[in-house]
């Protein structure tokens, strides 16, 4: 029997899956509250609102599947599966234009290549609401 840890629970709960749930952690980690203090000193996943984790999860989808069929040869699209969690990391990074993202350990082509789709997104800005939760602008 599998027994499973309390992050794959807290994974299931929100509905993220490993790629999401890096994402997440990044943008937690680099983003300040107002204190200029990293989200994540505070925060975790499961205060994000419900329409912020719907956007998460329907970003890191469609990026998933843009980056795949941009992916020329099946080693590469292997590649990005087998490190999912190190590319939903990256992803935050490149999106937001925080620095090395994917162009840091992917290789030279690859990483352009998935840097160029991560900057087709808009960036986001995480906050913290009255309500406590965080929330996209």
């Amino acid at each position: 029997m599998t027994h499973l840890t309390q992050y794959d629970r807290d994974m299931i709960r929100l509905g993220l899956d490993p790629f999401a749930w890096a994402y997440v952690e990044c943008m937690l980690w680099s983003s300040t509250d107002g204190q200029d203090e990293p989200l994540d000193r505070e925060h975790w996943a499961g205060d994000l609102s419900d329409e912020a984790l719907a956007t998460v999860r329907d970003d890191c989808r469609l990026f998933c599947e843009q980056a795949e069929d941009r992916l020329e040869t099946e080693e590469d699209r292997l590649e990005f599966q087998r490190r999912e969690e190190r590319a939903g990391h990256d992803f935050w990074l490149s999106r937001a234009r925080l620095g090395a993202g994917f162009c840091g350990s992917w290789g030279r082509t690859m990483g352009n290549l998935l840097t160029d789709v991560a900057q087709e997104f808009a960036e986001q800005d995480p906050y913290v609401g009255d309500d406590g939760r965080i929330h996209l602008q």
